[in-house]
């Protein structure tokens, strides 16, 4: 879910549309989920800045997306 929702801000907005999306499986990166701190999936992550949930609303992705723009 969180894939398609970054897949759709990317596509729809202009300002998300230079974003690189790196999808990382836990299951066969073990090492690295734990090296970048993964606890819950999905994780989304960008340097410092992280969201995580069980749930994450397309409204919480955005945020996230701004937030990570507005620091570059």
């Amino acid at each position: 879910m969180a894939k398609k929702t970054l897949d759709e801000l990317k596509e729809k907005n202009e300002k998300f549309s230079d974003l690189e999306i790196e999808l990382v499986d836990v299951v066969t990166n073990p090492s690295r989920s734990l090296k970048d701190g993964v606890r819950m999936i999905p994780y989304l992550k960008s340097g410092t800045l992280h969201l995580s949930g069980i749930i994450l609303t397309r409204k919480k992705i955005e945020k996230f997306l701004q937030q990570i723009m507005a620091d570059k």
